[in-house]
């Protein structure tokens, strides 16, 4: 029988992109691809002593920043301009992006860029300005999004304003039926967490004989690379809630629930890595607080306390890790080109009983397929009644 079988049907509707990008990053993506934007600034008698962005540079950063969703791109003032990122950590943090004021030709972080709004200087470069216009038409229906209460990448119902300043992890007020955002608080990070959570698929004239069908609460964890905004639909009767891992923890890469250096991390060498408590238990608090929030949305519904878990690439690493620490929270899960520790991989025998759909490529070379290979031989020599579907491909 098929993990899907299994489920009572599947959790997740619609079709999405699998590739992998240019960083080698796994996931579903949208069709906008990030470019190299990495340019050498050289140094200059003008303004903090770096020369001005050229054109081409203007047009790879703001194509490298729409891709990857930097938020707050519509809300530079005038003549500031999107030019530079540090790939290297040059000036900063790898990978932050950097500004240009065209009236004082200085250089600006992104931060300080959104507040560079009185500025006095009195220069004006017409060709960089005439350069921008091939980005207003997707800038203005972004500002426009933003202007109805909307995400201006995906146009999803934008409720993370609503985000409410206490120390206890608390659930803004969700809209019925409507695929939205939220920003939710948890004790154990110092930044709230982004949330997605679809409710699209939930019907409000919900016959008698359907109220008695449990609601399934679906948990996605997104890869590398990958906009947890585009997490798979949910399918009716489904909740989906698909979290934003955040870039750093304590200071840290974070990785789900592992930290550490990137480079480490990019290289399998999980021995460089330890584990992000911090995050697993953010997890665990802000799903706590998703089901309570939600049979008090729906009282004539009961939501399953346990739930299904789908993760792809590092969020198959996730989905893995979730369901070892907290096997009683889990009804089923699903990896998708996912990986492991491979030291660490005997501990996942107590999953064994668990119903578990492992999809793989035989050549894939990000996530190397011997290492879910190790994953499915020790879940079948657990004993016990292992309930684990493989679906691995040569293509």
């Amino acid at each position: 029988m098929s993990w899907q079988a299994r489920a009572g049907g599947s959790c997740c509707t619609g079709k999405a992109a699998w590739r992998t990008s240019g960083d080698g990053a796994r996931g579903w993506h949208s069709d906008r691809r990030p470019g190299n934007t990495w340019r050498e600034k050289q140094p200059s008698s003008r303004g903090n002593g770096y020369a001005t962005p050229s054109v081409d540079a203007l047009h790879r950063t703001m194509e490298s920043a729409l891709a990857s969703g930097l938020e707050g791109v519509t809300d530079l003032p005038k003549g500031v301009l999107l030019a530079d990122r540090d790939r290297q950590g040059r000036w900063g943090r790898k990978g932050d992006y950097y500004a240009y004021c065209l009236r004082c030709k200085e250089w600006l972080s992104f931060t300080a860029a959104l507040t560079h709004d009185e500025c006095q200087g009195t220069h004006w470069d017409a060709h960089l300005v005439d350069a921008l216009k091939v980005w207003s038409a997707e800038l203005s229906k972004m500002a426009g999004r933003v202007s109805e209460q909307l995400d201006p990448y995906f146009g999803l119902l934008d409720l993370r304003t609503r985000h409410l300043a206490t120390q206890e992890c608390a659930v803004p007020q969700l809209v019925a039926r409507k695929r939205q955002l939220v920003r939710v608080a948890t004790s154990h990070l110092e930044s709230p967490v982004d949330v997605l959570v679809d409710l699209s698929a939930m019907r409000d004239d919900v016959p008698l004989e359907a109220s008695q069908v449990p609601v399934k609460l679906l948990l996605y964890f997104h890869g590398h690379g990958e906009d947890y905004r585009e997490s798979p639909k949910a399918a009716e009767g489904c909740v989906l809630i698909a979290m934003r891992c955040p870039r750093e923890v304590g200071n840290e890469r974070c990785f789900w629930f592992e930290k550490g250096d990137g480079g480490a991390w990019e290289r399998h060498e999980h021995h460089k890595l330890t584990r992000c408590d911090a995050m697993l238990h953010a997890v665990a608090e802000i799903l706590d607080a998703m089901i309570a929030t939600l049979r008090s949305m729906y009282r004539h519904l009961e939501v399953e306390e346990r739930i299904h878990l789908l993760g792809v690439s590092m969020g198959g690493f996730a989905t893995l890790e979730f369901a070892r620490e907290f096997p009683d929270r889990v009804s089923r899960l699903a990896v998708v080109a996912g990986y492991y520790p491979v030291a660490q991989i005997h501990s996942l025998a107590a999953l064994a009983a668990k119903p578990l759909l492992l999809v793989h490529r035989r050549g894939d070379r990000c996530c190397p397929f011997y290492v879910i290979q190790q994953v499915l031989e020790t879940l079948e020599s657990a004993g016990g009644h292992a309930q684990v579907d493989a679906w691995f491909t040569d293509g």
